[in-house]
């Protein structure tokens, strides 16, 4: 069954759910990298409660990438659902197509702004001298997936807005 039909067919709560599902998996996701990131450097006899802290500091920039992500991933994927609806497949598509370049843009500005202003950026966040190194050495790395991760995060929510399912 296709969207449109089961848009007037279904009731409001389980296409809701349905709807909801894949942006709440995605969300899951990227708590569980969060989560086993803290419980394997935790357990780390060499980082300990200094690891966690680097992690700590930076989890402010992980979610402002996300937000960035979800913000043109939601605002596209909208665009891109009533462009569905009315029939308009071409126009549906140029806003995926948008969305995603301005996603992958996003993502490429967000890393080599984030590389070039690391130390500002963790002084801002109030990385102390001890956690520093740790905290430095974290977020580059999690900046250099920047692009992979705002793609994904956006892509999700056209995924959950696609015609057939």
């Amino acid at each position: 069954m296709k969207n449109d039909e089961r848009m007037r067919t279904k009731n409001v709560l389980p296409l809701l759910i349905e709807f909801s599902l894949p942006a709440m998996i995605g969300m899951l996701v990227n708590a569980i990298y969060n989560i086993v990131d803290r419980i394997f450097i935790g357990n780390s006899p060499d980082l300990g409660s200094v690891g966690l802290a680097g992690i700590s500091i930076c989890y402010p920039v992980t979610l402002v990438l996300m937000a960035i992500s979800l913000m043109v991933g939601i605002g596209g994927a909208t665009r891109f659902s009533i462009k569905l609806g009315q029939g308009k497949r071409k126009e549906a598509g140029l806003y995926m197509g948008n969305a995603l370049t301005l996603t992958v843009i996003l993502g490429l500005v967000f890393m080599m702004f984030g590389n070039l202003f690391l130390t500002p950026l963790l002084q801002v966040l109030g990385s102390s001298e001890q956690v520093f190194p740790y905290a430095k050495q974290y977020l580059s790395v999690i900046l250099f997936g920047a692009v992979f991760q705002c793609v994904a995060l956006a892509g999700n929510n056209f995924f959950a807005s696609s015609e057939e399912s």
